[in-house]
């Protein structure tokens, strides 16, 4: 691990610490910072970024604005790692875990800051989330059950976004950390990510635990931030399939125990095989295979 940049001897922490976790895509990284220098003049905060195991050729270069810093890995750690490593470095009492591909707004970001001041009992908060056209969608989801993965497989019933868009503060079960705000104290009262999760899942079981222990979780509906989504994923091959299924899995396990994550793992499988049993179906053999070694052959994140 290397770090570029620091923070100036004496210098007061700031209000707000971003944290953005980035890999192999460098001018996506580079229009995520541009718009956070613009969404956060005149506002005390330090920009964090942790370059996951980038090849070198596609390593962000460093810059000079005050509060700016990289810390690089020499591989690529999965994402609730290198966020912790952001949040461990980080000074301010709200963390933002925003995602390399979306950009942040000034409206956006007070609005978020906003809801929390005045709303001391939600530890966290994410924005509406707006694709490249303009369409909405919300980040808010329910807590999976042992059914409700392989129900979606089915066409039966899916985790669909629930609808909470221009109210001030909608209370949710969990968001999507494409741009997360967090209080600190209450990301480190959880200890943070659960590192065992090497990409997906990591944001629905840090909520859960930040409701278990009293917290509250929103959304602000009547900001948005615009996500690009899938930048990172594009270049990675089938490990994103498998890392969602094996998140999936250890949620069940964590929220469930043993039984449920049996249940659920049954379910998918059985899903999963009828939709490529299907006539005319779309999901290939090899989807089914990364998919199936992913629940009933478990490995650690892959090390990229």
């Amino acid at each position: 691990m290397a770090e570029v940049g620091g923070v100036k001897a004496g210098s007061p922490p700031p209000l707000l610490s971003i944290v953005v976790v980035y890999f192999n895509t460098p001018q996506v990284l580079e229009d995520c910072l541009s718009s956070l220098r613009e969404a956060t003049a005149g506002l005390e905060a330090e920009t964090i970024v942790i370059d996951n195991g980038s090849d070198p050729v596609n390593q962000q270069r460093p810059h000079s604005r005050p509060g700016f810093r990289i810390i690089r890995n020499k591989f690529n750690r999965g994402y609730a790692a290198a966020a912790n490593q952001g949040a461990s470095a980080a000074r301010g009492d709200y963390l933002l875990f925003l995602n390399s591909d979306a950009f942040m707004t000034a409206e956006c970001l007070q609005g978020m800051l906003a809801a929390m001041d005045a709303n001391p009992d939600f530890a966290a908060v994410s924005p509406m989330l707006a694709w490249a056209d303009g369409r909405l969608q919300s980040p808010a989801r329910r807590f999976l059950g042992p059914f409700g993965q392989a129900a979606g497989l089915l066409g039966r019933r899916s985790r669909r976004p629930l609808e909470v868009r221009g109210a001030p503060l909608t209370e949710v079960d969990w968001v999507q950390a494409c741009a997360l705000l967090v209080r600190t104290s209450a990301f480190r009262g959880v200890c943070g990510f659960d590192e065992g999760y090497f990409f997906y899942e990591e944001d629905e079981d840090l909520c859960w635990r930040l409701r278990r222990q009293g917290h509250r979780i929103g959304v602000a509906g009547s900001v948005s931030c615009r996500h690009v989504g899938g930048a990172s994923t594009k270049v990675a091959g089938d490990w994103p399939l498998s890392a969602l299924y094996a998140g999936q899995l250890r949620f069940m396990n964590r929220r469930f125990g043993r039984p449920g994550a049996l249940i659920y793992k049954l379910a998918v499988s059985g899903a999963l095989l009828l939709k490529v049993a299907k006539p005319g179906g779309s999901y290939t053999i090899q989807r089914l295979r990364v998919v199936l070694g992913a629940l009933w052959m478990p490995v650690s994140g892959p090390h990229m």
